[in-house]
């Protein structure tokens, strides 16, 4: 880490949000280019990936060098990536550092999302969109959505192009017959139509309500795990 300077405009993070939305939040907000704030922010590590390592897991410069820029902090910080799911809904590998494939229905490729939490956070990505485990939107008794509504390319399965000022809540994939590199399908993500729930305890929402209870519990000892308490991990493996 050399040379990092506080970024003097703020975006605060929101509950359960990713970590690559708050930075395109914050890259739309200061009207920065995806890769210069990634430099800004000591994240300018190759695009190899689809989810970027520091995704997955931050290290610790870079989390010195995150809080430096945000002022956020460094559990703050954690708790936007994966790791925050690590031996829960997901397994890490930590040299080099990679989603284990083998967690049943771990991270999927892209990422799913609710077009009504776009429309009231204002494009803001939520974390556990990104895990298999996820399906609906508790909040708005809908499925989530698997792809945009335009141009049908699922979301987030590469990561944005480096010259592009991030817009959050719309499509960043390549447009269809484009004449240049840069122009990019920009559908509204919001618009997505998604099946929704007449009543809060469909059968589907309960799913995912007990899910997300067996995520979040330190064990699980209830139903026929009362006798044999598990870690959430088998209990998921089981399922």
């Amino acid at each position: 880490m050399t040379g990092i300077r506080r970024i003097p405009i703020n975006v605060d993070p929101i509950a359960g949000e990713a970590l690559d939305s708050w930075l395109e939040a914050l890259g739309h907000r200061t009207q920065t280019s995806w890769g210069d704030l990634r430099v800004a922010v000591d994240l300018n590590e190759p695009a190899l990936h689809a989810v970027p390592r520091w995704m997955i897991r931050l290290t610790s410069n870079q989390q010195t060098a995150l809080h430096t820029a945000t002022a956020v902090s460094s559990t703050d910080l954690a708790a936007m990536t994966l790791s925050h799911y690590n031996g829960r809904a997901a397994a890490m590998i930590k040299t080099p550092t990679r989603l284990d494939t083998t967690f049943p229905w771990g991270p999927r490729p892209g990422s799913r999302y609710c077009p009504h939490c776009l429309t009231e956070s204002g494009g803001r990505w939520k974390l556990a969109w990104r895990l298999g485990w996820t399906f609906t939107c508790l909040e708005h008794r809908c499925l989530l959505a698997d792809t945009c509504p335009s141009c049908a390319v699922r979301l987030r399965i590469r990561q944005l192009a480096g010259d592009l000022i991030p817009r959050p809540g719309h499509c960043a994939a390549p447009a269809d017959n484009r004449t240049t590199r840069a122009e990019r399908c920009g559908a509204d993500l919001s618009t997505a139509e998604v099946l929704t729930f007449d009543n809060d305890d469909h059968r589907v929402l309960r799913a995912q309500r007990r899910i997300n209870d067996i995520i979040t519990a330190d064990v699980v000892n209830s139903g026929i795990y009362a006798r044999d308490p598990q870690q959430p991990a088998g209990v998921l493996a089981d399922i």
